[in-house]
């Protein structure tokens, strides 16, 4: 959620074994609960706004979309505006039951959004991810 998802090194997609899958969700939920919107000149401020208007309506029509393909809201989802009112602001936000066949794992999302894929292996994770970016022809 790092700069509200707007930066190169944010995170994108997480791929998470099974065997701690619930633990991480519950601890990602309590994470997000806890970021405080508004502006980033104030030092209780733990996420600031989206840069572009128009980036809210993508990142509502990812969210739109993996949820018609499947996927859970556990928490956030929609834009909003700051405690006083104010900001361009996208709650941060928790997707689960999330797989290759959504924007939402597949696309940069670039705002704060976190898709949450359950794997029963490290190698699980690497081919559902190798495949989904690599043409057939590339893949052993």
């Amino acid at each position: 959620m790092y700069n509200a998802g707007q930066s190169c090194c944010a995170i994108e997609r997480v791929y998470v074994h099974e065997g701690i899958y619930d633990q991480f969700v519950e601890s990602c939920v309590s994470i997000s609960n806890d970021y405080v919107l508004g502006n980033p000149l104030e030092m209780s401020t733990t996420m600031g706004p989206i840069a572009q208007s128009h980036h809210i309506r993508f990142l509502e029509s990812q969210i739109e979309q993996a949820v018609d393909f499947g996927a859970k809201v556990l928490i956030g989802g929609k834009s909003c505006k700051d405690e006083s009112g104010k900001g361009r602001f996208f709650q941060p936000t928790v997707l689960v039951n999330c797989n290759h066949n959504m924007s939402v794992m597949m696309d940069e999302t670039f705002g704060p959004i976190l898709p949450i894929m359950k794997v029963a292996s490290e190698q699980e994770a690497i081919e559902v991810l190798v495949s989904s970016i690599l043409p057939d022809s590339c893949r052993k």
